[in-house]
């Protein structure tokens, strides 16, 4: 499938590297995206400017966060694939530069930085183990005694992701009634139904597996990864009154000399045969760019739509630290 989507890339390729030389302009993007997809973009982007030269670098978030605000000259030019919380602070430090590409969605603030990819927060479950007509649908039914200390979630104090999905579910008590304490109580029922917190998702997937736990509260994504490589028996429900909706975005660092390159990269995004690299290889729901859904392999995923709540980018980033310390000490310490 991924062969045959490249193929008109392919025909293209002699061409491009006939024209490429030393003197092409290059771009550095930091990412932590797979090495798969990484080289089919890189092959794309290139042969559509075979004036530019992509070069991708690896490092932790907070790495890059750092190498941000210490340096005197852009340490890349592009950072792509990372959380809005984390973009958020850092166009607040004055670190991102505003730009806005055809296929944005986002024209209601600054345009510092663009969501890519987003997967909502499922219900997991073995359908060898719990028949599918009695597995949860909604969040009320996790509470039922049926799941009490069979269910395993993200860790709140050791995960971005478990911090996210905690700080999204006070959000969304407090856009209901603006009571704080209400969305706490809701974390403290979850929690004893919690038999464990685990610190990534395949910790929770082989809970699963090994019947050590029923349900597990996870990122899709990171479910139909676990689906398609190793575990055919998981299934998963999309909560029907709404879920917290992870996401990914990409801006252009504020002090690059490269602007021109990097908006053509950022603008690439938006093209259909990067979208549907981008979820063959990620299995995150692309936000720009139509998917090929004739190049994505049968049974790829569950067709299950979702209702994301709102983020609240700016309430979380300002909070969430405070908030996870607050469960860590009233919650999670039980």
């Amino acid at each position: 499938m991924i062969r045959s989507l490249h193929a008109t890339l392919v025909v293209a390729v002699a061409t491009a590297t006939t024209a490429c030389s030393d003197d092409r302009i290059k771009v550095e993007v930091r990412t932590t995206f797979p090495d798969g997809l990484l080289a089919a973009v890189e092959e794309s982007f290139e042969v559509a400017h075979p004036d530019l030269d992509v070069r991708f670098s690896e490092a932790s978030l907070d790495a890059s966060l750092g190498a941000l605000r210490q340096s005197e000259v852009a340490p890349f030019d592009v950072w792509w694939g990372v959380p809005p919380i984390v973009l958020y602070e850092a166009a607040n430090e004055g670190l991102l530069q505003a730009y806005e590409p055809p296929w944005s969605q986002q024209a209601d603030r600054p345009a510092y930085w663009h969501t890519v990819l987003t997967t909502p927060f499922v219900i997991a479950f073995n359908r060898t183990t719990v028949p599918l007509a009695d597995a949860p649908t909604d969040w009320i039914d996790v509470f039922h005694h049926a799941w009490y200390d069979d269910l395993r979630a993200l860790d709140p104090g050791r995960t971005r992701e478990g911090a996210y999905f905690a700080g999204a579910m006070i959000v969304e008590a407090l856009r209901d009634d603006d009571d704080l304490d209400r969305g706490f109580e809701w974390l403290a029922r979850l929690h004893e139904q919690v038999d464990a917190y685990v610190g990534e998702p395949n910790e929770a997937v082989r809970a699963l597996q090994r019947d050590e736990a029923l349900i597990a509260i996870l990122p899709r994504a990171g479910v139909e990864r676990a689906r398609a490589a190793e575990a055919p028996w998981i299934h998963y429900r999309v909560p029907e009154s709404g879920t917290p909706e992870l996401a990914l975005g990409v801006a252009i660092v504020a002090d690059t000399r490269q602007s021109d390159a990097a908006r053509a990269f950022v603008d690439h995004l938006g093209m259909s045969d990067i979208a549907t690299l981008a979820k063959l290889y990620t299995h995150w729901e692309p936000q720009a760019g139509r998917v090929d859904e004739a190049a994505l392999p049968a049974d790829f995923e569950l067709a299950q739509s979702w209702r994301a709540y709102a983020p609240a980018i700016d309430t979380l980033a300002t909070e969430l630290d405070g908030w996870v310390e607050r469960w860590s000490l009233e919650i999670g310490r039980r």
